[in-house]
């Protein structure tokens, strides 16, 4: 898991920080809740907060080998739409997936669909035999090295997330958070995130 990772290296550079990560896929009001930093996917609209870029997150449609042996064949992006798709967060929302390639684009709205708001819950889905699902490479990176999963549609693609560390702008930032979010921007900008995720 990222944080888990993410603090194992911060842990070894700075052993005199406390932190306590709390995880979860809800929107979460820093400032109410008393937080001092979170780490954000997609587009940001809170003008109250302020953001520092970490990565783009490329997503790739993947499933697992043997779900591809007993269903029927994967060869045009409209074919998904025969295929149980796993949605991760508000894709069900948007009903499915816009996906482009070159210059085509298309939308995907499956007729079969199970959802998670959580990524590494999709992936144990897709793990698991369950579908055909879009995630970011860093949670599939190494399931697709050793041959769990697959890459289905190369070249489809949906925009790529932005993942940030924001925080509140109406308070004092303390040196703890300062030096953990300066941590978290390095970390993301000298290593390659699909292999530094994995």
């Amino acid at each position: 898991m990222l944080i888990a990772r993410l603090n194992t290296v911060l842990f070894r550079q700075y052993p005199n920080i406390d932190t306590d990560s709390i995880l979860n896929d809800r929107f979460v009001d820093l400032i109410e809740e008393g937080f001092d930093v979170a780490i954000r996917i997609g587009n940001l609209t809170d003008s109250s907060l302020i953001a520092r870029r970490l990565f783009a997150a490329p997503r790739i449609l993947c499933t697992s080998p043997e779900y591809l042996k007993h269903s029927s064949r994967i060869r045009d992006i409209q074919d998904l739409s025969n295929h149980t798709c796993l949605l991760y967060g508000e894709e069900a929302n948007r009903g499915g997936w816009n996906l482009r390639k070159n210059d085509q684009k298309t939308k995907i709205a499956p007729s079969r669909i199970n959802t998670s708001n959580n990524g590494d819950i999709i992936r144990q889905m897709v793990l698991a035999n369950n579908g055909v699902a879009l995630l970011p490479v860093f949670i599939v990176a190494e399931d697709i090295k050793k041959g769990r999963l697959v890459e289905v549609l190369p070249g489809w693609r949906p925009e790529e997330l932005t993942i940030n560390a924001v925080y509140p702008s109406n308070k004092q930032i303390t040196l703890k958070v300062r030096v953990f979010i300066d941590f978290l921007v390095e970390h993301f900008a000298r290593r390659d995130v699909h292999e530094s995720l994995v």
